[in-house]
């Protein structure tokens, strides 16, 4: 007896600014589709429908209205962004299907059509700053890619921060695009923060490095800021 073939959307951005990663969510959707496929212990396999959404909210918006098309597709696995998720929201809502969203998301949202299955702030920046604290990290330098997920976690850290005696020495906010950080780099070494929080997601996590005027070489923002003294370490919460 064949098996029973479910329609299933993917929704992965593999051009754009983030492509990196929607490549490999792409590759981790169908490898976890082929194992199923596979495993005689499921007596159902996938057909899937793939969109390229193009890393646009808009690409995303049109994706999953073409993919809710298809008869009997109600299942879709997709978005990276907080910011596609929302915008997608509503057509879930409207066509009373489920997205599956696997990327971890900045909370302060619930809805019945979305299955939320990363951490959530309570999980990794709550945590997060906490250690910090208690390794005395009190003075932070902010960083983030300029939409909702990084406005929020950094909001969540902000507030723990001043609830325990720490302060933010500065907050910026980049375009998803952006790599020139030149000034940027520049500011965060005249504060000297004890830590800098990095939610720079897509092309701005792989920054250029800046040599300093005594030519030591100074990671930009990403992995650890070497050849600061005293060593500013970057923390953060954004996948290649």
């Amino acid at each position: 007896m064949g098996k029973t073939s479910i329609p299933l959307g993917l929704m992965f951005s593999q051009e754009g600014p983030y492509a990196a990663v929607g490549e490999n969510m792409s590759r981790g959707a169908h490898l976890a589709v082929g194992e199923i496929t596979e495993d005689c212990a499921y007596d159902f396999s996938f057909e899937l429908h793939c969109a390229e959404p193009g890393g646009r909210n808009e690409g995303y918006v049109a994706s999953a209205q073409a993919l809710l098309a298809h008869p009997s597709l109600w299942h879709v696995i997709g978005c990276y962004t907080s910011s596609s998720r929302k915008e997608v929201l509503p057509v879930f809502e409207k066509m009373d299907a489920l997205l599956w969203y696997p990327s971890h998301y900045e909370g302060f949202e619930t809805s019945e059509n979305i299955v939320y299955t990363g951490a959530a702030p309570n999980q990794h920046v709550v945590p997060l700053t906490h250690y910090v604290l208690s390794e005395g990290g009190r003075r932070a330098f902010m960083v983030g890619s300029n939409y909702i997920w990084a406005w929020e976690n950094n909001r969540v850290m902000r507030e723990i921060l001043a609830r325990n005696g720490g302060q933010v020495l500065g907050e910026r906010y980049l375009p998803i695009d952006e790599v020139n950080v030149g000034e940027l780099v520049d500011l965060i070494l005249r504060h000297c923060p004890d830590f800098v929080f990095s939610t720079l997601i897509g092309e701005s996590v792989i920054l250029p490095v800046l040599t300093g005027r005594d030519r030591r070489t100074h990671a930009a923002i990403f992995s650890f800021m070497a050849g600061v003294t005293p060593p500013m370490p970057m923390l953060g919460r954004s996948l290649l």
